[in-house]
């Protein structure tokens, strides 16, 4: 049996929509899971509603809406509260055309001086329907991080797992909704100016936008983080080449993050300068070099260092082409990558 992911999250809108999901990250610890609900979610969720409609032809009946997931209980009920009959994504949200039962629309309705006995929708996302995106340790366990695709139903609740819906029921007043849904226009076209559109740009675009910026934000910070592990790593390696003229190792690790190619010219001349051993006796005088051998020796260790250099750099780049979104390619894979291309066109 396929694993189900169950997300347990006045007057109703005039136009029968209703918002059903939650954009963002949601976990749900029975299903160890993060649900991500994005542009990409949203989008297919759609988009396979629309198929399956179109392929019933005039057999669709809707999307079954239960309550409390009773549906799912063999000993439960599984009668409809409604159907949902269409589905659109509104600004990023994606909302559902619900027709009611008669069994399910008296617990969604308020009346004077009594609330309804149902506020929210939770989802349910087959296992099956879901794409794996990732892995998350939470609390100490491991967590799939997966992108639902498809919209398998939906349910009453109380207690949703994705918090942040409307409630079904909205029980505000026209004059309120109209404050509420609509900012100030010249506040608005400030934003609109700030994101680079134009002033009468749709809300569509400005979501669009800002979630642009959004992402980039978030591979820059990856990038960032990446880029300190491995200067960290080069700093270890540089305090350990250099010990032996370093009396203060805290010190030149400081100046190292700060400024590591002005201070590894200091370190270089420190050891030049530094007296050379003598030994009683020497032993061996046929392991000398000649003068063209040392010079031999010092362009070869200014070749590997240039072509260290130079798979590093192109590790950067293979790691910034194949990231998408906010996935950030793994740096190991990129700097593997970039060592079998770079080290095999030396050759």
């Amino acid at each position: 049996m396929n694993a189900l992911i169950l997300n347990r999250q006045s007057k109703l809108p005039e136009d029968g929509w209703h918002q059903f999901e939650v954009p963002g990250e949601h976990v749900n610890h029975d299903s160890k899971v993060v649900q991500v609900i994005d542009e990409k979610a949203v989008t297919s969720i759609l988009n396979r509603f629309n198929q399956e409609r179109e392929a019933s032809g005039d057999n669709f009946g809707g999307l079954l809406v239960d309550k409390d997931h009773f549906s799912l209980d063999a000993e439960q009920t599984s009668e409809a509260m409604g159907w949902a009959m269409e589905l659109r994504n509104r600004a990023g949200v994606p909302e559902a055309k619900v027709s009611w039962t008669a069994v399910g629309r008296p617990l969604i309705e308020s009346k004077p001086d009594q609330p309804p006995a149902y506020k929210y929708f939770s989802t349910v996302y087959d296992g099956t329907d879901c794409e794996v995106i990732g892995n998350r340790q939470i609390g100490g366990k491991p967590y799939k991080v997966v992108r639902p695709l498809r919209l398998d139903r939906l349910a009453l609740t109380n207690d949703p797992n994705n918090k942040g819906g409307k409630p079904i029921s909205n029980r505000q007043t026209a004059a309120t909704a109209d404050r509420t849904e609509k900012p100030n226009a010249s506040t608005m076209k400030s934003v609109l100016k700030l994101l680079g559109l134009a002033e009468d740009a749709s809300e569509e675009s400005a979501v669009a936008a800002v979630q642009k910026i959004t992402n980039r934000a978030g591979l820059v910070d990856a990038l960032t983080t990446e880029r300190d592990t491995l200067l960290t790593a080069q700093v270890e390696s540089d305090l350990d080449k250099y010990k032996a003229v370093i009396k203060n190792r805290d010190a030149f690790k400081k100046q190292l993050l700060a400024n590591r190619t002005s201070t590894l010219e200091l370190l270089e001349g420190l050891q030049t300068a530094a007296p050379v051993e003598q030994k009683d006796r020497v032993t061996n005088r046929s392991t000398a070099k000649t003068p063209a051998e040392v010079e031999a020796d010092k362009a070869k260790a200014k070749g590997a260092e240039a072509l260290g250099q130079k798979i590093q750099n192109r590790a950067h780049a293979i790691q910034k082409e194949k990231s998408k979104g906010s996935r950030t390619y793994p740096w190991t894979n990129a700097f593997n990558e970039a060592s079998a291309e770079l080290s095999s066109d030396a050759k």
